[in-house]
């Protein structure tokens, strides 16, 4: 049973993120030149995916429960120590992102 306030901000949470989904995929849809860079070097097909395997991946991530990135991206199911993000993103590192911090 989730809490009542738990439950109002989950539910507040949901909304903004159909909100911000309805805004990109608006977004999204009125570029007129699918191959022109749109994000860096990426074009728009590039940052769709790239956004809808970050829509199934972190939650998954959060869940501790990759198996809908694996259905997904099956060559992340033989990755040895759930390395997911470290193997399928490049110029993450652990080392790169603790320096970065203040």
């Amino acid at each position: 049973m989730v809490a009542p306030a738990t439950q109002a901000a989950w539910q507040q949470g949901q909304v903004a993120l159909r909100d911000e989904v309805q805004r990109v995929t608006t977004l999204l849809r009125s570029i007129q030149d699918p191959a022109a860079p749109a994000v860096g070097r990426w074009n728009l097909g590039e940052v769709a995916m790239h956004l809808s395997q970050v829509w199934i991946g972190l939650p998954s991530l959060a869940r501790q429960d990759l198996s809908a990135v694996h259905e997904v991206l099956p060559s992340t199911a033989v990755v040895a120590g759930g390395g997911f993000m470290m193997n399928h993103a490049p110029g993450w590192s652990r080392a790169r992102l603790s320096a970065s911090r203040p």
